[in-house]
């Protein structure tokens, strides 16, 4: 059987088992026990695979960062952040338009499953003074809740897609920062197309409120100083965060341990430690360097599988992380000697989960806002048709 076969039936497996509901840490670890048939790795390297995807420095490292994050955002819910934020909202921006996505904006920066339900309710309010329909409301809050997954050095993809490429995060984060650009003008000229009309606001009271506003927000102007400024490890980034957090809310030791409990979200480790395992079983059998090479040899441009195939696995899973675990060390040959190929195949993955009937935040919000599927998907298949045209072309320059 070759290479090309072999893939296509572990990508139908992935879409079976995926359209039967069946956990998406379970269908990697399937996955996994069908690579190394398929590939016939020996049972001994398979085990030996299989621990040293568990036990690894770098699985180590990205469960580390996960749960920081992950204490982080419960930091934040923990010290009122969220209320501070939409007190500090009310008469600062001058158009009810750009009020609808804020939320979803200063939300998206703090990845959590099915992270837009944080903003949903507040885009159904505000949504509603303006008498937009429910899937106007659902979509500017979900696209614009996700533009900072291309780049942003909290999102698990990021950390993950730099952890297997071995590319410092910081470096990694800017060189995407085109695409995080990219996607937000495209949403705002959407937002302005769509909604037309008087969506002026009062600012009589805008001065104390946007100090307020910005003030806000210092969390992530200090993991930004410290990653991208400073160029600190962003573990350590993560802990000076969390700790100032903590000391500035006056948060005491019963609260913390509350906190650090709350973070552990099994679930999301389980997931990390799945795809770590695929991707060591995926090394072992050789498929790294023979896919690339099978390309090769039938002269099929590196671009095409780079964009097809990480767009199926996203489509599939509907999880960033998920793709790029999968994906990444497929086409690793390519992808490190080329970032622009980077771009293409995370932007393919990104696109790939915007459209993903299984991804969390577009089921739970499409739900909560009650907006019609056929719908919705006409207003986000023209975007990431865009997105992806725009990281071809950023291909050209990298």
């Amino acid at each position: 059987m070759g290479v090309f076969l072999r893939f296509l039936v572990l990508i139908a497996f992935l879409f079976v088992l995926v359209g039967k509901r069946v956990k998406i840490s379970l269908v990697i670890f399937l996955s996994t026990l069908l690579l190394g048939f398929l590939f016939l790795i020996p049972p001994p390297v398979f085990l030996k695979a299989l621990f040293q995807g568990v036990t690894g420095f770098l699985t180590v490292k990205i469960l580390l960062a996960i749960y920081f994050v992950l204490i982080l955002g419960r930091a934040l819910e923990e010290t009122g952040f969220s209320a501070r934020l939409l007190s500090s909202m009310e008469g600062v921006i001058p158009d009810k338009r750009v009020s609808l996505v804020i939320p979803a904006l200063v939300f998206g920066l703090f990845p959590v499953p099915a992270g837009a339900m944080l903003s949903a309710p507040m885009a159904e309010k505000i949504g509603n003074d303006m008498s937009i329909s429910a899937e106007h409301k659902f979509f500017f809050n979900y696209w614009f809740r996700h533009v900072w997954e291309f780049s942003w050095p909290l999102y698990a993809g990021v950390i993950l897609g730099s952890g297997i490429l071995d590319i410092p995060i910081g470096r990694f984060s800017l060189k995407m920062i085109p695409l995080v650009g990219f996607t937000l003008l495209v949403g705002f000229v959407m937002l302005f197309t769509i909604l037309r009309g008087d969506y002026s606001m009062n600012m009589k009271r805008s001065g104390g409120r946007f100090l307020s506003f910005l003030f806000a927000l210092w969390p992530v102007y200090l993991i930004v100083f410290l990653v991208l400024i400073v160029r600190l490890h962003f573990l350590l980034s993560l802990l000076i965060t969390v700790f100032a957090v903590f000391l500035t809310s006056r948060v005491g030791p019963r609260r913390a341990l509350r906190v650090l409990r709350d973070a552990l979200e099994f679930r999301t480790f389980l997931l990390i430690i799945s795809v770590m395992v695929f991707k060591r079983v995926l090394e072992n059998s050789g498929a790294v360097e023979e896919l690339p090479a099978a390309f090769l040899s039938y002269n099929i441009p590196p671009i095409l599988p780079v964009l097809v195939v990480p767009f199926i696995v996203g489509l599939l899973t509907g999880i960033t992380n998920a793709g790029v675990g999968v994906t990444f060390p497929v086409f690793l040959t390519f992808l490190k000697g080329d970032f622009g190929l980077v771009a293409v195949a995370y932007t393919a993955i990104m696109s790939g989960v915007f459209l993903s009937p299984v991804h969390l935040c577009l089921v739970v919000t499409r739900e909560y806002f009650g907006a019609d599927p056929g719908k919705i998907y006409r207003l986000i298949i023209p975007p990431v048709i865009l997105i992806l045209l725009f990281s071809v072309l950023l291909n050209l320059f990298y």
